[in-house]
């Protein structure tokens, strides 16, 4: 893998033998990692979740623990149908709003890091496909099964 400067503002990848497949693949995962850091640091990267459910709703509020833990001194406070709250804190690089009380916007520079936010908030309620209740990433959709009947 050579990586090249040819001029000012631009960057040039290259393999040394293009007949390898190995090569072919790093080819394109080192581009993919260079655009997504270039990305993030211009634009940023933006995620939504949503939660569909009653009485499914989040605030975001200040964490009582303050920046210990890793955390920026904010939470989430989650109510998604347990008897009790689900209190999530907000990483360090991630960037959270909360403009209504069933969507949540995160944002950051790290593709990675924010997906897998996103997808440690998701687990505390994964979509069923049964009612279509959880948290949901984006777009994302599940199909909905039918009840079994005898």
């Amino acid at each position: 893998m050579k990586i090249t400067f040819p001029e000012t503002g631009m960057v040039a990848i290259s393999v040394e033998d293009a007949e390898i497949k190995v090569q072919r693949q790093m080819w394109g995962t080192t581009r993919t990692l260079i655009f997504n850091a270039i990305t993030g640091m211009t634009e940023g990267f933006t995620v939504p979740l949503y939660l569909v459910g009653v009485g499914f709703r989040v605030a975001l509020e200040e964490d009582p623990r303050g920046t210990s833990d890793g955390g920026n001194g904010k939470r989430f406070n989650m109510k998604l149908g347990y008897s009790h709250s689900v209190y999530v804190p907000i990483p360090t690089h991630i960037k959270a709003e909360v403009p209504t009380p069933t969507k949540i916007v995160l944002s950051c520079t790290d593709k990675h890091l924010l997906g897998l936010f996103a997808a440690k908030v998701r687990g505390y309620r994964k979509p069923e496909p049964y009612k279509g209740k959880g948290i949901f990433i984006g777009n994302e959709q599940i199909r909905i099964k039918s009840v079994k009947k005898k």
